[in-house]
């Protein structure tokens, strides 16, 4: 039985161990407004949209410049068909247009609805969907014209498989397919929660994300079965970089991983704040918007898991520990102004504070026994060890 449980909780820390990545909250965004949607036309060149007729822009992945958008109306979404023509939808059915990068222009909208998604199946074939059940479809990336959906609830997601094939998700566990880009019909959700985002990997292959932890997957396009998410926070958004890693982000900072489509695993995002949008510009470079100006990004490094062997400067004693934990550094070594962070064995924070001095002790009395990790970090400095509580 000792055996069984140590081969568990090795390959538990393995799994969270191969989880484990560090999203970096980024300093550098011009504004406090909620953001809404991303889209990345390379790797390092990529676009903001949100509240206030927000829009900002990235060429190198970390610093992001404001551009004008033309009005103050709310964007929910963004989309780009090229390197250089793009397209934001929002409030009242906004619809903006740039072909350069740089400047936007209104177009005709045939709706005052709110529209909270666009997605484009080619360069000039695009939907947006929204409020009331609005679906609207362009030719030729000029004219929009509005298609029957047969419901009345707010859409708040649309992805396409192929140029006809698509679907859109919102309000009750609405879901919504089309095969000919033109006549939508509704599937069994099994669920009357509200849905927000949708994904796709592959034909038939896709997955949802809403309220209360609300994870749905189908594997023929039709059916839809829940997935334990292990969480009851509402989901925003969902990304997957291949057929088996994906992302979900919400609300209070949530962000998971998956690495099979079955276990997902919380990670740190260091925000409390509500995420909205997860997109990934390659495998590795990844970004989430939110609110208050909010973007994470991660370069796929490991972070809280990356290093199980205290560096000569930093020593953490007693360890194991009962009720008293003491930090110390070297001074012109280590770091002594930074946070201090306890995670669990299932990635989750279960303590944290400001450090700024060579010595610190803290009280962990009221964490149970078993094994943590403990993570310091500042702006320079990433520093990861081994905890047992006793």
């Amino acid at each position: 039985m000792k055996k069984i449980f140590n081969f568990l909780l090795v390959s538990l820390i393995l799994s969270n161990f191969l989880h484990g990545q560090e999203w970096q909250v980024l300093s550098s965004i011009p504004t406090n407004k909620h953001l809404e949607s991303i889209f990345f036309t390379d790797i390092n060149t990529g676009y903001i949209v949100g509240e206030n007729g927000t829009i900002l822009k990235t060429t190198n992945g970390t610093d992001w410049t404001s551009q004008i958008s033309g009005s103050d109306s709310y964007l929910y979404s963004v989309y780009f068909t090229d390197a250089s023509s793009g397209y934001a939808v929002g409030e009242s059915g906004r619809i903006i247009k740039t072909t350069n990068g740089t400047n936007w222009s209104t177009q005709t909208s045939v709706t005052d609805k709110d529209l909270h998604s666009v997605y484009f199946t080619g360069t000039n074939s695009g939907y947006a969907v929204g409020a009331n059940g609005t679906i609207l479809k362009t030719t030729d990336g000029t004219n929009w014209v509005n298609q029957s959906s047969g419901t009345e609830v707010k859409l708040y997601s649309v992805c396409f498989t192929g140029d006809n094939n698509g679907y859109a998700v919102g309000e009750n566990g609405t879901i919504l397919k089309t095969n000919n880009g033109i006549n939508w019909v509704n599937q069994t959700s099994g669920t009357d929660k509200d849905l927000h985002s949708v994904f796709f990997t592959g034909t038939n292959t896709g997955y949802i994300v809403g309220a209360n932890g609300l994870i749905l997957k189908t594997t023929n396009g039709t059916n839809w079965i829940s997935i334990n998410s292990g969480s009851d926070k509402h989901f925003y958004s969902i990304y997957f970089t291949n057929s088996n890693t994906g992302y979900v982000v919400g609300e209070n900072g949530t962000i998971l991983k998956t690495m099979n489509t079955t276990n997902w695993v919380s990670q740190t995002s260091g925000t409390g704040n509500k995420l909205k949008f997860v997109y990934f510009s390659n495998v590795n470079s990844g970004y989430i918007a939110g609110e208050n100006g909010t973007v994470l990004k991660t370069t796929g490094t490991v972070g809280f898991y990356n290093n199980f062997v205290s560096p000569d400067y930093l020593y953490i004693y007693p360890n194991p520990a009962n009720d008293i934990l003491n930090i110390d550094f070297i001074r012109d070594k280590g770091i002594i102004n930074g946070e201090l962070i306890i995670l669990d064995i299932h990635g989750k924070t279960v303590y944290n504070m400001q450090i700024q001095q060579e010595k610190t002790s803290i009280n962990i009395a009221g964490l149970k026994p078993g094994l943590y990790f403990i993570r310091i970090k500042d702006d320079q400095n990433f520093i990861t060890d081994k905890l047992i509580i006793n």
